[in-house]
């Protein structure tokens, strides 16, 4: 039993509010952790995907009445849980029954498409990495959205002078294709008119492929990352 399950499950049984579960989960999980070039609390990587994610669909969803409105916020609470979550499997002693015992089976499903398969032994980086597009080809939405959420983060996260910039770039480029999603538009639903879109992020798709292009500007000079790429944020607030 990982000592994140283990506190969290306590905080769910005792029913106390005002927590972001997956929130907490993720940083006892990932404690001590840092990110790769910056040194950032690992956190502060989850926190921006979640971010990135999150608004992203909201910039790609509309229907004008109440269920639309709710599936919406459905949609805002498991993609936040999956971003905060896509990790822990991969890198922390955390498994997919506890994520499934706290969070429900649709997001421990998401975060095992989330969780690279490949091994050391199946080859060198080129190989290992077309397994992983090849299992993040068949993620669902909501896996995709918080893939496509995380691929920006890091690529913002290498700094340009490090070799690995490019390669990570030419990798997020291959991927990307297996990630986009088809917009599907529903005119008169039961009375309500406007659109809506697969879970797939369409602006942060955009941003993304800017990005990888080198042709990305942002409207605010603000260190802060969901600021650099949305002109605004409101982030701090959300806790």
């Amino acid at each position: 039993m990982s000592k994140a399950f283990e506190l969290c499950l306590a905080l769910k049984e005792a029913n106390v509010t005002g927590v972001h579960l997956a929130r907490v989960f993720a940083e006892i999980a990932h404690q001590n952790q840092t990110r790769k070039f910056i040194g950032k609390p690992y956190i502060s990587h989850l926190e921006n995907v979640a971010y990135h994610a999150i608004r992203g669909v909201q910039n790609s969803f509309y229907i004008d009445d109440i269920r639309g409105t709710c599936e919406l916020e459905y949609k805002r609470e498991l993609i936040s849980d999956v971003a905060y979550l896509h990790d822990t499997l991969e890198d922390t002693d955390v498994t997919k029954e506890e994520l499934e015992i706290l969070f429900g089976k649709e997001c421990a499903d998401s975060v095992v498409m989330l969780t690279d398969i490949s091994k050391p032994s199946d080859g060198n980086r080129a190989v290992r990495k077309a397994i992983d597009r090849n299992h993040l080809a068949k993620a669902s939405p909501i896996a995709k959205a918080v893939k496509i959420a995380d691929l920006l983060n890091n690529l913002l996260g290498i700094p340009r002078t490090n070799p690995f910039y490019e390669v990570f770039k030419e990798e997020a480029k291959a991927l990307l294709p297996s990630l986009k999603l088809p917009i599907t538009k529903v005119v008169n639903y039961e009375g309500a008119k406007g659109y809506y879109t697969t879970e797939t992020p369409v602006k942060l798709v955009e941003v993304l492929e800017k990005v990888l292009e080198g042709t990305f500007e942002s409207e605010s000079e603000s260190e802060c990352e969901p600021c650099y790429i949305w002109g605004e944020c409101d982030l701090h607030r959300w806790y």
